[in-house]
C-alpha cells in the first residue's frame, strides 16, 4: 500500500524537518488470474482497474501488454492518493513530530535495532527518530526498495501529469493513516517487535508476492495476512486478523463510493493494491455487489 511514499516523502520529510526547525474475457469470481480488471455499468463506457503490488529489493516490474491500451486510451486517471507534493507534506507533518516520539517510545535497544530497517526503506536516523511508533509500523510493511524504482502507481500518477489527463484520488490522507493510528501503542510496539524478528522471513514472502504478481496470480498476495502467519506470536494473531479484516471491509466501502464518480463518467483507470482487490472480501467483488460488472482482461484480449 505504501511503496509509493518513497520517492517523494522522503523530501517532504525533509522539508517538514525543516519546518520544525530541523477485449476482456468475462469472469464470475476474483479468482482469474489477471491484474487488469474492466469495470462496466449501463450507458457509460467501461473503466479499468489496475492491481498494483510493492517491487522489493533487486526487482522491477514493467506493466503487462494489456495494460498500456487501457491506460492510453483514459480519460481519467486515480490512484489511492494523491501523489503530488503537497499531499506527500501533508502526509508527512502527521506521520512526524519534533519530540522525536519514536525514540523516546521503543527505548535505545529497540530503536538501534529498528533504524537500520527505516534506514533501508530511505528514511535516515534523523527522520526515522521523529516518526510516531504507528508511522514506523506503516513504513515497515513495505518491502526494501531499490532507489531506480519507481512504484507503479507512482508511474501512472506521473503519466497523468505530462498528459494532462484529470487525476483523482480515492483516498484521503486522513483515510490512509487512520488505520495504523487507531492501533493502541501497546500492539504497536508488539508489531515493530515482530518486524524486527523476522526481517528475512518478510522480505522472502515479498520476493514471493512479486513472483505471484508476474505470473498474475493476485490471490497468493497478502502482505497481511503473511505478516500475521510469519511474523506474529500465536497470542497476538487474533485481534491482528480483526483489524486487518476490519481495515479491508472499511477500505473497500469507502472505495466503492469514491468510485461512483469516476464509474459513472467512464473512461477511468485506476490503481489499487493487489492485496485489496482480491478474494470474497476484496474491491472485485464489493464492486460487483454494488452492480458494477467485472470482468478479468488477459493479454490475449488487451484491445479496449
Amino acid at each position: 500500500m505504501f511503496a509509493r511514499l518513497h520517492p517523494v516523502l522522503t523530501l517532504a520529510f525533509c522539508a517538514c524537518l525543516s519546518l520544525m526547525g530541523c477485449s476482456a474475457s468475462a469472469e464470475k469470481n476474483t479468482n482469474a488470474k489477471a491484474v487488469l480488471w474492466k469495470i462496466e455499468s449501463a450507458n457509460t463506457n467501461p473503466s479499468w482497474l489496475l492491481a498494483t503490488v510493492q517491487t522489493p529489493e533487486g526487482h522491477s516490474v514493467e506493466f503487462k501488454p494489456e495494460v498500456e491500451p487501457a491506460l492510453l486510451n483514459s480519460r481519467f486517471i486515480g490512484t489511492e492518493y494523491y501523489s503530488d507534493m503537497n499531499s506527500s507534506i501533508q502526509l508527512a507533518q502527521a506521520m512526524v513530530s519534533k519530540d522525536a516520539p519514536l525514540a523516546n517510545a521503543l527505548g535505545a535497544e529497540r530503536y538501534a535495532k529498528i533504524t537500520p530497517l527505516l534506514a533501508a526503506r530511505g528514511y535516515p536516523a534523523n527522520v526515522s527518530a521523529k516518526l510516531h511508533p504507528w508511522a514506523a509500523t506503516m513504513l515497515l510493511f513495505s518491502p526494501r526498495q531499490s532507489k531506480e524504482n519507481v512504484p507503479m502507481d507512482e508511474y501512472v500518477f506521473q503519466y497523468a501529469t505530462e498528459t494532462n489527463k484529470p487525476y483523482f484520488a480515492l483516498e484521503s490522507i486522513e483515510q490512509q493513516l487512520n488505520p495504523f493510528q487507531s492501533i493502541p501503542l501497546a500492539r504497536q510496539l508488539i508489531l515493530i517487535d515482530a518486524f524486527i524478528a523476522n526481517q528475512a522471513a518478510l522480505e522472502d514472502a515479498y520476493k514471493k508476492n512479486m513472483a505471484a504478481y508476474i505470473k498474475s496470480d493476485l490471490e497468493s498476495i497478502d502482505p497481511l495476512a503473511q505478516f500475521e502467519t510469519i511474523a506474529l506470536p500465536k497470542a497476538e494473531q487474533a485481534w491482528f486478523k480483526e483489524w486487518r479484516k476490519n481495515h479491508k471491509a472499511k477500505r473497500n466501502q469507502a472505495l466503492v463510493e469514491r468510485l461512483k464518480t469516476p464509474l459513472g463518467k467512464g473512461d477511468a483507470f485506476f490503481t489499487v493494491s493487489a492485496a485489496q482487490v482480491k478474494g470474497s472480501d476484496g474491491l472485485l467483488a464489493a464492486l460487483r455487489g454494488a452492480g458494477y460488472k467485472v470482468s478479468a482482461v488477459s493479454a490475449a484480449s488487451k484491445k479496449p
